[in-house]
């Protein structure tokens, strides 16, 4: 039997059992889709900056997707103050 660890932002504190093997691959199919695998321990700082800039390109990539509207460097320089 296997384990898996998932650390989230809340004190949430559950264990769950998978008896269908059908369902667990379901759900680590979904869990490999929606978040970042760490492969070793805990992550390091280096490695969650990492992970929030993923995120944060994924939620511009959805946006562009979505609206198709892009933005020009030099307006992006000008309200981030470069």
């Amino acid at each position: 039997m296997g384990q898996i660890v998932i650390d989230i932002p809340t004190k949430a504190k559950r264990r769950y059992l998978f008896t269908d093997k059908a369902k667990a691959a379901e759900f680590l199919a979904a869990l490999e889709k929606s978040a970042i695998r760490i492969k070793n321990g805990e992550a390091s700082i280096e490695e969650l900056e990492y992970i929030e800039d993923v995120r944060d390109i994924e939620k511009a990539m959805a946006e562009y997707r979505r609206t198709g509207k892009t933005y020009k460097w030099e307006d992006i320089e000008a309200e981030i103050g470069l």
